[in-house]
């Protein structure tokens, strides 16, 4: 198999210097399989349905067949019946294909290939989110790979709610009433990407409780596909989606989560109310290790020193816990410019941090109103964060710079987060209040 500038993998021919070697191979009879790629540039790419993505494929099969003389065939897979293996159905050559005219050539693929798409489009479905898959994870593959995991994949007819809690938003999934085992990492991050899915800063996954003190239990994953322990914007959009789905009438509700039940509460003009249970500072729970790092004190909180490899690097005062999820919280003059793009990710990844952390930067407007932006693990930054919140506010109450309650403003929308403190040294539990909002449902197919 010779895959002409297939960036996905394989064997690989060079465009000028090893031309006619492709051309060579063809001419001695052997069986070419062409992949897509975009890498010859805009000004001979037209758009093949059959990959949903810009190609000189199409405009390069014209012309290496005048070149080299072949017939050129269009090809599909079909599934064995005892699914240890796949078909190749190879199609009769195309009727006076070449022409002189590579332009009406590239038309007629595109026609035929739109056909065979209208015809079987499960497994186009299929074919063009396996596709997506690899190119989020950025991993080198065959096409030959792809069809030999077809043999393991079940097409999936998904129903879906999407909603927002103050513009971080979310995919809900019923997992109560519908099979939703299985699904990899990679569909998670199929699902939630922006261009090639539906598109969430989280996916929120509905199912069953495992314990006899909660009444459902959600679990979470980010845009990347990874499982995580806590979300406070999704918990409000859970009872939202419990609500609407009439799964249950009980107001307050218990919920279980990664390593704990959260009571919930839905209010009459529609806010949610959370019990977000109390923070943790214990280094060793958040996970957090400090071995090395610059430190001082600042009220009741520890701040330390994260160096970071920044174009202008610098070091930058953290306050560190966890409200279920880590939380690394930065004081900023102005949260409008502060380099939370550009230094959240080297935040997030920082080795002090073993299981990730999520980047708070805060802007004080007074001892009752913050601001807010977050770059939240494995999502980047979203417009809001519940848990973000609850760890901003926690902190600047520890600094001696806020007092509970506390309005946070951010980029999506506004949160009220109650705190009251330590009681005999026993760190009370964070109340979070804010919107929940259903956006549409709808159906997918993975």
């Amino acid at each position: 198999m010779i895959e002409w500038r297939n960036r996905f993998g394989g064997k690989s021919i060079e465009r000028q210097s090893k031309l006619r070697d492709l051309i060579r191979e063809i001419q001695t009879g052997n069986f070419i399989f062409i992949a897509p790629d975009i890498d010859l540039g805009p000004r001979d790419s037209v758009f093949v349905p059959l990959f949903g993505i810009q190609t000189n494929t199409i405009t390069s099969v014209s012309k290496l067949a005048k070149l080299s003389g072949a017939e050129v065939c269009l090809m599909t897979t079909t599934l064995n019946q005892d699914r240890k293996g796949y078909t190749c159905n190879i199609r009769k050559p195309l009727p006076n294909f070449p022409s002189d005219d590579v332009e009406k050539d590239t038309a007629r693929l595109n026609q035929y290939i739109e056909e065979l798409v209208r015809q079987r489009p499960a497994e186009y479905y299929w074919f063009i989110n396996a596709l997506n898959i690899a190119l989020l994870a950025n991993r080198a593959f065959t096409i030959r790979d792809i069809l030999s995991n077809y043999q393991n994949h079940t097409i999936r007819k998904l129903r879906f709610t999407k909603m927002h809690g103050a513009g971080n938003d979310f995919i809900v999934l019923n997992g109560i009433d519908q099979d939703l085992s299985g699904l990899t990492r990679e569909q998670w991050q199929t699902l939630a990407h922006r261009q090639f899915g539906i598109g969430a800063d989280q996916i929120l996954l509905v199912e069953k409780a495992t314990r006899a003190d909660a009444d459902f239990k959600y679990r979470i994953f980010n845009a990347d596909g990874g499982e995580v322990e806590q979300c406070g914007n999704g918990s409000r959009c859970f009872v939202r989606f419990v609500i609407d789905q009439n799964l249950s009438d009980k107001n307050p509700l218990r919920v279980e989560v990664a390593h704990t039940v959260l009571t919930l509460k839905s209010h009459p003009d529609g806010q949610i109310e959370v019990d977000m249970g109390a923070p943790i500072f214990e280094h060793s729970h958040i996970p957090f290790n400090s071995n090395g790092l610059a430190s001082m004190q600042k009220f009741h909180e520890t701040l330390y020193a994260l160096s970071l490899d920044m174009p202008a690097t610098h070091d930058s005062f953290v306050g560190v816990l966890s409200m279920g999820n880590p939380h690394a919280v930065q004081l900023v003059s102005d949260v409008a410019s502060a380099p939370v793009l550009e230094e959240g990710p080297s935040i997030e990844q920082h080795p002090a941090f073993p299981n990730r952390v999520n980047a708070g930067y805060m802007q004080i407007v007074n001892r009752n109103e913050i601001q807010l932006r977050v770059y939240e693990r494995g999502a980047g930054e979203t417009l809001a964060c519940g848990t973000g919140a609850c760890a901003a506010v926690v902190s600047g109450i520890r600094r001696g710079l806020l007092d509970s309650p506390v309005r946070v403003h951010t980029r999506g929308g506004d949160l009220q987060i109650a705190w009251g403190g330590l009681v005999n040294g026993i760190a009370q539990n964070v109340i979070m209040t804010g919107p929940a909002v259903t956006v549409f449902e709808g159906k997918t197919t993975i």
